[in-house]
């Protein structure tokens, strides 16, 4: 505890203590402004942390000090009130002891000052951050891509680059307004800090005349422990007073230099907006729509007479490779199909389906080979548009991956001729005729019900075709146990005989119905099969006509059909 010290103990700490004054730590090295360079911004904000640190320095160098000048007092009042026999020493003078006084008084308004001062650089930093980051974000907006240079322009291509060239100089000047902008707030940021700098500058320049005038008449009193210090601290204010005033001298200039700039930035703000309104101005008057048409107008009149004739031939000539090869495909499709199936309806329906799928892929080929030829002779870059096209189409082929398998199986099922229009299939579930066969459909309509069942390609596993080659109508039909078979057999010959005869199903029938066996034994009668092999798909009505002509003949020739009887049997009564 510094009450407890004696008075040499005093006397020495209060020495040592004056003598390990920090450094000073100014920020007067360079005179230029700092506002356009960050490597300037970046030192000043590091020579404003040494700054700062400094300050702190001083602060607490000024708090010790008035706490040593407290101790010294204290330990020659303690000395003072000893015995004078008792003590060892001699204490202070009044008049040490009331310089002592006046510099605890001196110390800690140095110390207020020195918050001053920590505010007036934190400002200073603060608005140094602002400024960079303001820098940083105007570099950004100005790296701007140059804007291409086309060799041969036409007039609609000369208007657009007009206006781009337009707009990028409107963008350029509000960069620089920006810029300007972030500029003065900057100064008008560094005027308010170096008003506090300079007002902690002034308050510190009064406090070290004062030390000087403290220190000097100090120096000036009878020779004792103290002298020697107060004669250093007396050098030592003087020169302290002296840098003061340089550096109080380097803000005020400072301070002016910042009111002429700010009235230069002021006018270079006002000629950016100006510039600005006029190049805004011109583009919406070059960016009219009278000027788009006239320029579409005369790009089209260029384009016409310098390209136009060649498009024309190059899409003539696609026209007439298109319409050869559409003829030439469909001749080769008609005699494939004819050679491998005949020249049967079905061979040509599939024939004209597959040479209709050719042809809508070839003409879709030829349409956007003509189309890309039309857009780079109209000086469309087709670059990008093929690599977006290449895109969307693997984008479809992962989307539409069920519409591929429905084409692609539908594709082979008429190659194939796995079945056609009119034959009577069994697909996907679903038994009826075929009445629709598209690449990516089947449409069968159910006799019984007329429902109509449409049937992607892609889900067909496995078909039934009760139409290919012939088909076969079977009737069964049953006959009572006391018919004679042979005489059944006979009668089904004959019906057989003058059905196959008849001229109306001559066509339908490959060979004259015939009994087939005696498939079962019933309850109330003996089933007879009875078989027809008939043209494709000729089954069902020669069933119809079958059944009819069988039942006229077993009546006329006394063959009972008979029909189920049940007989009840009473037991007799006991």
């Amino acid at each position: 505890k510094r009450q407890e010290l004696t008075l040499p103990e005093a006397l020495s700490a209060w020495s040592e203590t004056w003598s390990k004054a920090p450094p000073e730590s100014w920020s007067s090295a360079d005179d230029e402004l700092v506002m356009d360079s960050q490597e300037a911004i970046e030192e000043r904000l590091k020579q404003l942390s040494n700054t700062i640190f400094s300050n702190r320095e001083w602060r607490d160098w000024w708090e010790g000090q008035a706490a040593a000048d407290r101790a010294l007092i204290a330990a020659s009042e303690a000395l003072a009130e000893q015995p004078e026999a008792e003590r060892e020493g001699e204490p202070l003078s009044a008049e040490r002891l009331a310089g002592l006084e006046t510099l605890i008084g001196i110390a800690e308004a140095r110390v207020e000052n020195q918050d001053r001062y920590f505010e007036a650089l934190q400002a200073e930093r603060d608005a140094l951050e602002d400024r960079l980051y303001s820098m940083l974000e105007a570099s950004d907006a100005a790296a701007a891509p140059e804007l291409e240079v086309l060799e041969d322009p036409t007039p609609y291509q000369q208007r657009a680059q007009h206006l781009a060239e337009l707009q990028r100089q409107i963008d350029s000047q509000s960069v620089k307004r920006t810029t300007a902008e972030g500029r003065k707030q900057y100064i008008e940021r560094q005027v308010e800090s170096q008003e506090i700098l300079l007002d902690a500058l002034a308050r510190d320049e009064a406090l070290t005349a004062r030390e000087l005038d403290l220190s000097s008449a100090q120096a000036a009193l009878p020779w004792d422990g103290l002298s020697a210090s107060w004669q250093q601290h007396s050098l030592d204010a003087a020169q302290r007073g002296e840098a003061l005033g340089d550096e109080r001298a380097f803000f005020q200039e400072r301070q002016r230099s910042y009111q002429v700039e700010l009235g230069l930035i002021d006018s270079e703000i006002s000629f950016r907006q100006g510039r600005i309104d006029e190049l805004t101005e011109q583009l919406e008057v070059d960016g009219s729509s009278e000027t788009l048409v006239r320029a579409i107008r005369d790009t089209a009149a260029a384009w016409a007479r310098d390209r136009g004739l060649r498009l024309l031939i190059v899409l003539g000539l696609i026209w007439i490779a298109l319409r050869f090869v559409l003829s030439f495909l469909q001749r080769l499709a008609a005699r494939l199909i004819a050679y491998s199936a005949g020249r049967d309806e079905a061979a040509q329906k599939r024939g004209a389906t597959l040479s209709e799928i050719a042809s809508g892929m070839l003409k879709i080929a030829a349409y956007l080979i003509a189309g890309l030829i039309a857009l780079e002779e109209i000086g469309v870059d087709t670059a990008p548009l093929l690599g977006s096209v290449a895109i969307l189409g693997l984008a479809i082929s992962f989307g539409s991956q069920n519409l591929v398998r429905d084409v692609v199986s539908g594709f082979f099922i008429l190659l194939e001729n796995q079945y056609a229009v009119g034959d009577f299939v069994v697909v996907g579930g679903v038994a009826g005729r075929v009445e629709k066969i598209t690449v990516r459909t089947t449409s069968v309509r159910e006799p019984a019900t007329g429902e109509l069942h449409t049937i992607p390609n892609g889900s067909v596993q496995q078909v039934t075709n009760r139409s290919r080659d012939w088909s076969q109508a079977r009737c069964d039909i049953g006959v009572s146990y006391d018919s004679d078979i042979r005489h059944v057999r006979a009668v089904i010959a004959q019906v057989g005989h003058e059905m196959y005869t008849d001229p109306k199903w001559r066509e339908v029938l490959n060979e004259p119905p015939y009994m087939k066996a005696v498939t079962a034994l019933g309850d109330s009668c003996v089933v007879i099969r009875v078989l027809a092999k008939t043209q494709p798909g000729k089954h069902i009505i020669t069933n119809f006509e079958l059944n009819e002509r069988l039942l006229r003949a077993f009546n006329e020739s006394g063959i009972e059909i008979p029909y189920p009887q049940l007989v009840v049997r009473w037991p007799e009564e006991a």
